[in-house]
């Protein structure tokens, strides 16, 4: 019977053992899981935190597309409104030749003064002689002319 017993403590031994080898298995679990957990709520904090980001940079995108198209719209307006005035423009007769009517002249000014020194020396008129010449013989029918 001794041999029971002695069999029997030792198996109480060593089923104490797998126990304690089991409970640091068990504590060694536990501490693995909590760090997975503490990983996975940062890791949910930070895709929050992205998608926030994200959202923000979606937000801005939206207002600058709609600033560009805006723009653009008001640039084909323009372009548009440009064209419609040439084509009008084109459409329109020519404009009527009035019919002369006497205009009064414009105001006469005085010449610009010069230093004396540049001046130009005052030009004589031409000798009577050379202002008007007679015309030659036989040119042509006139109050000279053969008749």
């Amino acid at each position: 019977m001794e041999d029971e017993h002695e069999a029997l403590v030792e198996g109480e031994g060593e089923a104490a053992g797998q126990v304690d080898e089991m409970a640091e298995t068990v504590a060694e679990l536990q501490r693995i899981v909590a760090e997975r957990d503490a990983a996975l709520v940062r890791l949910r904090e930070e895709a929050t935190a992205r998608q926030r980001r994200l959202s923000e940079l979606e937000d801005a995108l939206d207002r600058k597309t709609a600033q560009l198209i805006h723009t653009q719209r008001l640039q084909v307006e323009r372009r548009e409104a440009a064209a419609e005035a040439a084509a009008e423009a084109s459409r329109l007769p020519p404009p009527t030749p009035r019919a002369a009517t006497p205009r009064a002249a414009p105001p006469r000014m005085a010449p610009p003064r010069m230093a004396p020194a540049r001046m130009a020396p005052a030009r004589e008129p031409p000798p009577p002689s050379a202002r008007a010449l007679p015309a030659p013989a036989g040119a042509g029918p006139g109050p000279a002319g053969p008749g």
